[in-house]
């Protein structure tokens, strides 16, 4: 039930792992990061989806 509730919010929610892989990804973080509400993102990390030079930027905020 809690699942359906995640899935069910428009907010951009999500997991990650110690090594920043997508551990749970909601159907609105899933539609903003591939573009569709079914697609894959567990398992990827945000290399998979943003260019190296933003990577830096994104360990020392998410990290926080």
């Amino acid at each position: 039930m809690l699942r359906m509730v995640i899935d069910s919010l428009p907010d951009l929610i999500y997991i990650k792992d110690t090594q920043s892989r997508f551990v749970l990804a909601n159907r609105a973080i899933r539609k903003y990061m591939t573009g569709s509400p079914d697609g894959a993102l567990l398992g990827f990390d945000d290399s998979s989806f943003y260019p190296k030079s933003w990577l830096a930027a994104f360990a020392t905020t998410s990290r926080r």
